[in-house]
């Protein structure tokens, strides 16, 4: 009797065990997320895991198994392209689609720099207007002055030329008109136009540097004097005004060296004078005799 309890015992004890019982738990665990007694029909009766299952198993594997019923907005589906608006232009309603408002858009941001530079050439064409209409006026005031003087405007023009030229170098009016006469017959025509005053002097020292390097290459003009510069100042020609000066200063020089040979010999007659004077001293005549 107690062999067969202590059999019985034996056989209702389990075959391993770890602390608390954690080893029998681990080895009833179930492997797809159900408990010991959760039946697998469920499962195919609901079509997804129970409450409280795998979250990520609620999702399908593909992306492309979800169907929509043609009205949600789904990235990429193309619904851009059948955007449209509407646009009021003079009164005119218009519908268009996206493209063609991209399209006019464009078109828009080119007007205003069109407009832009349709308003610059306005400007422009209205100021080349007023100064035709002014050289209009003027060429008819030409015209009248020239029929005056029983001349055309051509020759008008070339009388005041040859006046304003005269007036700014200083020069007759023949040499004037020659000068433009021979301008013109080389075709130098607009360097016969009147110089500015300022044009007309630039010209005139120049000449005068020129003409002074060839008489005098070798003179430092820091050692031309300053009165040589006044007179440039005043309007004579350099060369003139130097040359002058140095007339002036030979003169100078001169009139110095024959006072100094005037002094000399007065000097030497005072001593002839007194040497005669000597001699005709009788104690001196009686020394000698």
């Amino acid at each position: 009797m107690e062999d067969s309890i202590s059999t019985m015992t034996s056989q209702a004890e389990p075959e391993a065990q770890g602390p608390d019982g954690i080893g029998a738990d681990w080895g009833n665990a179930p492997v797809d997320g159900r408990g010991p007694d959760t039946p697998a029909a469920d499962e195919a009766e609901t079509g997804g895991a129970p409450d409280g299952g795998d979250e990520e198993s609620a999702w399908p594997e593909d992306a492309s198994s979800l169907e929509t019923d043609g009205d949600g907005d789904m990235p990429g589906d193309g619904r851009e392209a059948d955007q449209s608006f509407t646009l009021k232009h003079l009164g005119e309603v218009r519908t268009v689609g996206r493209d063609e408002m991209i399209a006019l858009a464009q078109k828009g941001l080119d007007y205003d720099r069109q407009r832009q530079k349709n308003d610059d050439l306005t400007a422009k064409n209205s100021t080349l207007t007023a100064e035709a209409a002014a050289q209009t006026e003027t060429l008819a005031l030409l015209n009248d002055l020239a029929a005056t003087q029983g001349m055309t405007v051509e020759q008008l023009a070339d009388a005041a030329r040859v006046e304003l030229l005269a007036r700014s170098e200083g020069i007759p009016v023949a040499a004037a008109a020659e000068r433009i006469r021979a301008q013109r017959a080389a075709g130098l025509s607009p360097a016969a136009r009147p110089k500015t005053p300022e044009e007309a002097a630039a010209e005139k020292r120049h000449t005068d540097i020129r003409e002074f390097l060839a008489e005098y290459r070798d003179i430092d003009p820091e050692a031309i004097p300053r009165e040589v510069w006044q007179a440039v100042a005043d309007g004579k020609p350099l060369l003139t005004a130097y040359q002058s000066w140095e007339l002036n200063k030979l003169r100078a020089e001169k009139r110095a060296a024959a006072k100094n040979t005037e002094n000399r010999e007065k000097t030497a007659g005072s001593r002839q004078s007194t040497g005669a004077a000597l001699q005709r001293d009788p104690i001196t005549a009686d020394w000698y005799s």
